[in-house]
């Protein structure tokens, strides 16, 4: 937390400030409370941080796909398609926000009246969502594929995040008044039980396209820095953080952790999380996952063993390590 008051060269503020508006898509009243600074100043301070070279854009061109390597693998893991994006001189930081500007193009050319979309979260699918721009608006049902989550980031707001793809395609949004992770097996089943959520879990059947994300190993988040997700202490309890470990765990989707094979693991933390499942996601006609980053190697290979995966958009350097 930023609770000093920033002053000229005050430098490690000012990337504080710029980081959590440019990377993580806080807004600026947020970053306010959060740094305790007054709201009017925060837009000064973001100039500063530009005129002082420490946030720099650059321009991506979603049009520019290695087909080479979206051919590889599509062979490789047997995918009915691979879109991969030219790295060139993006930096690690920037990968979720230029995957998610070719998702968004991709979405746009996919997406047809009627279909009902299932949507997770993560920041790759943020931006994605953040991306889409079209003037052809389709008749969309949108609907959560996971519950929601108590992080500050606006990444894990999976009803805001459905609003907001409903907002920029058009169509109708259900919202899914349930957390991810609930305390127990009684509880989740408790809560689905529930009409409203009833009515959620029911649209799952009829999904005829999903947006997903691909987590990494839970145990990779400790050593992320502050204000990152720190995934295995937030969420999970330590006898299961002792199981996935002895299983196996290499990431998940929609909150359902899978070994290196893909398949989801026999774990009892399933018993209690609300979303969809990946026996639910194999039966959808088209599943798309969004992910990239070298620390997502691994995970992303298991989901694309394991079959779970229809199509994958992702950069040319996680593609390269995926191709080997």
């Amino acid at each position: 937390m930023c609770y000093h008051v920033c002053v000229k060269n005050d430098k490690a503020l000012l990337v504080r400030i710029a980081s959590l508006y440019y990377e993580h898509g806080i807004n600026q009243n947020e970053i306010a409370e959060i740094c305790q600074i007054e709201r009017s100043r925060i837009s000064r301070l973001l100039l500063q941080a530009r005129n002082m070279g420490l946030v720099q854009f650059q321009v991506v061109d979603p049009s520019s796909r290695d087909n080479e390597l979206s051919e590889r693998l599509e062979k490789k893991y047997s995918i009915k398609q691979s879109v991969v994006f030219n790295t060139l001189n993006v930096p690690e930081h920037q990968l979720k926000k230029t995957i998610g500007l070719v998702a968004a193009d991709y979405l746009i050319n996919t997406l047809k009246e009627g279909d009902v979309f299932a949507i997770s979260w993560g920041e790759t699918i943020y931006y994605t969502v953040m991306g889409i721009e079209t003037d052809r608006p389709r008749n969309l049902i949108v609907v959560p594929a996971v519950g929601g989550s108590g992080l500050i980031s606006p990444a894990y707001q999976i009803n805001d995040i459905a609003r907001m793809a409903v907002n920029n395609m058009g169509g109708i949004s259900r919202t899914l008044y349930a957390p991810a992770f609930v305390d127990s097996k009684q509880t989740r089943d408790a809560i689905m039980q529930s009409k409203d959520i009833r009515a959620v879990a029911d649209l799952w059947k009829s999904v005829s396209v999903a947006l997903v994300g691909i987590g990494k190993s839970p145990f990779l988040y400790k050593a992320q820095p502050e204000g990152m997700v720190q995934f295995g202490q937030f969420y999970l309890q330590t006898s299961e953080q002792e199981e996935l470990l002895k299983l196996g765990v290499v990431g998940d989707i929609n909150a359902h952790f899978f070994g290196s094979d893909g398949k989801e693991l026999d774990a009892s933390i399933h018993e209690r999380i609300i979303g969809m499942s990946l026996w639910e996601l194999a039966q959808v006609p088209m599943v798309i996952g969004v992910a990239g980053g070298a620390a997502k190697v691994d995970s992303i290979r298991a989901a694309l063993t394991g079959g779970t995966l229809d199509v994958l958009i992702t950069d040319s350097l996680t593609a390269q390590l995926l191709a080997k």
